[in-house]
């Protein structure tokens, strides 16, 4: 862009369309070779506080996947092996927390695994496995399996 008049263009056109936006923005003229330096305020929360929630065992020092995203990633894993049809008897083994959350609603999300898949499940709240972890038994070969068909 030679021209003056076509930079200031789109200097306006970018002042214009971050107007709209909520967030403390800057943006510098443009530069002999033709850039556009800009800045912008974070208004939301990183992805890592929006997906985990702190640690319980060290109190907030650290992160864990929240109970939220361990029942999609629950969720996904049932959809993985049934694709794959490895079986359609299971044993899940989750926290309290997490069997809670799996069970709530009417009908519970657990239950909605199994119709939509056409599984049997069975939940098994252990307040030894750690809140972000959980272990899935096939109850057909009487093996773990967790590990076969995670993300």
């Amino acid at each position: 862009m030679q021209d003056p008049k076509n930079r200031q263009r789109v200097y306006d056109e970018f002042k214009t369309a971050l107007s709209r936006d909520r967030s403390e923005n800057y943006i510098s003229s443009i530069s002999d070779l033709g850039l556009v330096e800009m800045t912008r305020e974070r208004i939301r929360a990183s992805f890592m506080h929006t997906f985990s929630d702190p640690c319980p065992i060290c109190h907030g020092v650290g992160r864990v996947l929240s109970q939220e995203s361990l029942a999609i990633k629950i969720e996904r894993w049932f959809k993985r092996a049934s694709a794959n049809k490895s079986g359609s008897n299971f044993q899940l083994i989750t926290n309290p927390q997490v069997s809670d959350l799996l069970m709530a609603g009417r009908p519970s999300r657990l239950r909605n695994i199994e119709r939509q898949f056409r599984l049997k499940i069975s939940l098994i709240v252990d307040t030894s496995i750690r809140p972000e972890e959980f272990k899935i038994i096939d109850m057909d070969s009487g093996r773990e399996v967790t590990e076969s068909f995670r993300a």
